[in-house]
C-alpha cells in the first residue's frame, strides 16, 4: 500500500467512515526499511563490545518494530514508540562506523520519523491525540534532519582533512 493510501484509509478509520476503497484492503503497509533489516550479525574479528552492540540494535529493531505495529493497530503509546525509536538511533550509530553507512542510516531514520508525524497529525486531524503529541512527533523530525546534516557536514570534514594531509 502506498504511504498515501494508508493515511487515506488511517484517516478514514480515525474518522469513523465504514469502509476504505476496495484498493486500499488490497494493499499492505510496509514498515521502514529500519524496521525489516536483517539482524546484524557478529564477524570474525569482532571484539565483545562489537557482539554486544549489535545485539542491543537487534533488540532496539525487534522492540521498535513491535511497538510500531501497536502504534499503527491504534493500540502503542506515542511516548513509549519514540522512546525506542531514539534508542533505535543511539545504537544504530554505534554499529555504523563509516560515514556513508551513518548517513545512510540518518536518511532511512529520519524517513522513519516522517511517517510517525504523518500518522500522529492524521490522529490530531481527527481529535485523536493532543496537539502536544504532534508537536512532539514534530520536533522529533526536526531532530532528524539536524542530526543528518550534521553527520552529513562531518563527513564531509573528515574527507577534506584527509585531502590537505
Amino acid at each position: 500500500m502506498s504511504r498515501t493510501t494508508f493515511f487515506v484509509v488511517l484517516l478514514g478509520a480515525l474518522a469513523g467512515t465504514s469502509a476504505p476503497p476496495a484498493r486500499a484492503q488490497e494493499e499492505e503497509y510496509k514498515l521502514s526499511p529500519l524496521l525489516t533489516a536483517k539482524p546484524l550479525q557478529a564477524v570474525a574479528g569482532d571484539d565483545e563490545l562489537a557482539r554486544l552492540q549489535k545485539e542491543r540494535y537487534n533488540t532496539a529493531v525487534e522492540e521498535a518494530k513491535a511497538r510500531y505495529n501497536e502504534f499503527l493497530a491504534g493500540r502503542g503509546n506515542q511516548d513509549k514508540l519514540l522512546a525506542v525509536f531514539q534508542r533505535l538511533e543511539g545504537s544504530g550509530m554505534k554499529v555504523n562506523l563509516t560515514g556513508a553507512d551513518r548517513i545512510a542510516f540518518r536518511q532511512r531514520y529520519l524517513e522513519m520519523m516522517r511517517d510517525v508525524e504523518k500518522i500522529t497529525k492524521a490522529k490530531y486531524d481527527a481529535g485523536k491525540v493532543p496537539i502536544s503529541e504532534m508537536l512532539h512527533a514534530r520536533y522529533l523530525v526536526q531532530d532528524a534532519e539536524i542530526q543528518l546534516l550534521q553527520t552529513r557536514r562531518g563527513n564531509i570534514s573528515k574527507t577534506l582533512g584527509k585531502r590537505r594531509s
